[in-house]
């Protein structure tokens, strides 16, 4: 048998809080990146991050994001002397800043006997929409007049 491996990414995001967002990823695995803020002041790729106004003084306009290499989205996150199991979306999107919301996708596959593929999107008040690669054989039957489509794995 052959082992499963998955990789997990998100889009761009803001944050609450930057030193607590890296330090939830980390402790789930996952390493994280960010865009620098390199726009002047009142430009419009500012103004479109902040809503149509100009950032405040201390408003970042940082957006952060996510990766990993190694099994998808996290079951488990480290703790000073252990793992605990998690249930990592509803604890992601206490991280995203009021009126966010992230895209995250992951795609995994045993060698090539079949292969998986999942996205989230999730608001900071933690509403998830998901849908999965498995998806497209209903929508195979609709435009096939009820007739099944044979699965993509061996």
């Amino acid at each position: 048998m052959a082992d499963y491996y998955a990789v997990v990414r998100s889009n761009h995001f803001l944050v609450r809080d930057a030193k607590k967002f890296e330090s939830f990823c980390e402790r789930c695995g996952l390493t994280t990146f960010h865009n620098e803020p390199v726009w002047p002041e009142g430009w419009c790729s500012v103004r479109a991050v902040t809503n149509g106004r100009a950032p405040r003084r201390r408003e970042t306009t940082r957006r952060y994001g996510f990766y990993g290499t190694e099994n998808g989205l996290p079951s488990y996150m480290r703790t000073k002397n252990d793992h605990v199991a998690i249930d990592f979306i509803p604890r992601f999107a206490k991280y995203l800043a009021v009126g966010e919301a992230a895209i995250i996708m992951e795609s995994g596959s045993e060698k090539v006997r079949y292969i998986c593929g999942y996205a989230w999107a999730v608001n900071w008040r933690g509403a998830v929409r998901h849908v999965s690669l498995s998806d497209i054989y209903k929508l195979a039957e609709e435009i096939a007049g009820g007739k099944t489509a044979t699965p993509c794995e061996y």
